[in-house]
């Protein structure tokens, strides 16, 4: 989704960089329309990574209160599986920041358009 992403960015600041914004209102819809997408993909990997956390917290304290190796192995595999997660998260929170931009960007060459 990340690539997803990164796409419709490239594609936005290449609308915004041309002569040709006959269609901006267009434009300017359909990006409102994958910020959405986005902002829904980004609660799920938020909620997704809280739910991994604390998954992790009640392995971890079982480990602890039963001494059980295994379950140490466990926490060590959803420590690395939460690493990932957070990042995929950070770079969607980002993302979708940078996205917002583009919109304001694309209402302000709409604005100098019909001025």
């Amino acid at each position: 989704m990340f690539k997803y992403l990164i796409n419709h960015e490239k594609q936005i600041l290449k609308i915004l960089e041309s002569r040709n914004l006959e269609n901006l209102e267009e434009v300017k819809k359909d990006h409102l329309i994958k910020i959405s997408f986005m902002q829904h993909e980004r609660l799920i990997h938020l909620i997704v990574t809280a739910v991994i956390g604390l998954i992790l917290i009640m392995i971890f304290m079982a480990a602890v209160f039963t001494e059980n190796y295994m379950l140490y192995m466990t926490t060590v595999v959803i420590i690395v599986i939460e690493i990932f997660y957070i990042r995929h998260y950070y770079l969607m929170e980002n993302g979708v920041q940078r996205m917002y931009k583009l919109y304001d960007r694309l209402r302000e060459k709409e604005n100098q358009l019909s001025s």
